[in-house]
């Protein structure tokens, strides 16, 4: 008798969420945008939170994310004008004075992000440091970043 061969059974395990992410400067995707009260304060307006998924060299079986938040305000000078003035584009920025924009539509943007970790009286509690992006330009601004850190 002739015992049959049992078949592989072989499922895809989803990549794990990581936030150890070194300081530095990345190719991110915008991965999701929402409204988020100010901590501690929730009188003094809403932030726009953006997420990122970042290419993390040596990191890639991970989702690698950082986050930024910025005032949920777009007066001239604001930080968040001067963002979407490098995702979307000053022109399309004009284009929509006096209408409205969709943050959503920000999602799947990519951008080059500079990620800093943010040091408190309780970093010493916490396993990894709190990571933020500090900076949001538009992709390709700095191209091959660690090409220039290796010839140094």
């Amino acid at each position: 008798m002739r015992i049959p061969q049992q078949r592989r059974l072989v499922v895809t395990v989803p990549k794990e969420h990581n936030y150890k992410i070194p300081e530095g400067r990345y190719v991110a995707k915008i991965h999701k945008v929402t409204r988020v009260p100010r901590p501690g304060c929730p009188d003094c307006g809403e932030l726009l939170r953006i997420m990122f998924v970042l290419q993390v060299a040596g990191k890639e079986q991970f989702t690698n994310l950082a986050k930024a938040e910025i005032p949920l305000n777009l007066e001239h000078g604001s930080d968040l004008r001067r963002v979407l003035g490098r995702l979307l584009g000053r022109d399309q920025l004009s284009a929509l004075s006096g209408g409205e924009v969709d943050l959503s539509s920000l999602v799947g943007r990519t951008a080059d992000v500079e990620v800093e970790h943010i040091r408190t009286s309780h970093s010493d509690e916490y396993d990894f440091p709190f990571v933020l992006v500090t900076d949001i330009q538009s992709a390709g601004t700095w191209v091959n970043v660690e090409s220039k850190d290796d010839s140094q």
